[in-house]
């Protein structure tokens, strides 16, 4: 069986060799980021593994608490939905705290859709009980 710790370098490697940058497609909408963000990720028959190095003068992260809404801090956010309908996805995003925030949306916000998540009463409704995260950061917070 692999573990995280067999993945590690290999993401670890692959972030620092992805030279390759994103270009939005309307960048009057909606403006490209002002700073670098490589991410990587690997899988098998257990597990998703996802790693990213991201570059922030001013790391600010205020919350603690598991299943806040860290979207206020900078974060890292991470979107699955394997069957591309944009309804009944997972999110997840962690801070530079590591505190996590895990939720489930039957629909997008706009669409009418709603949270679903321990966060507003709906124990078990996106968390993932084996799920794993570490975050390092390089400065001050």
């Amino acid at each position: 069986m692999l573990t995280m710790g067999m993945y590690l370098p290999k993401l670890g490697n692959m972030l620092l060799g992805l030279n390759r940058s994103w270009t939005l497609k309307d960048p009057k909408k909606k403006p490209n980021p002002e700073f670098e963000t490589r991410m990587k990720m690997l899988w098998d028959d257990d597990a998703l593994y996802v790693g990213a190095w991201m570059v922030e003068p001013q790391v600010v992260a205020t919350f603690t608490e598991k299943n806040s809404v860290i979207y206020h801090d900078n974060d890292f956010e991470i979107f699955l939905n394997p069957d591309g309908s944009h309804h009944e996805y997972y999110e997840f995003e962690v801070n530079a705290f590591n505190t996590i925030w895990e939720l489930r949306l039957n629909k997008p916000y706009k669409c009418g859709g709603g949270e679903h998540s321990a966060r507003v009463g709906m124990a078990g409704q996106g968390n993932l009980p084996n799920l794993r995260s570490a975050v390092k950061v390089k400065g001050k917070i």
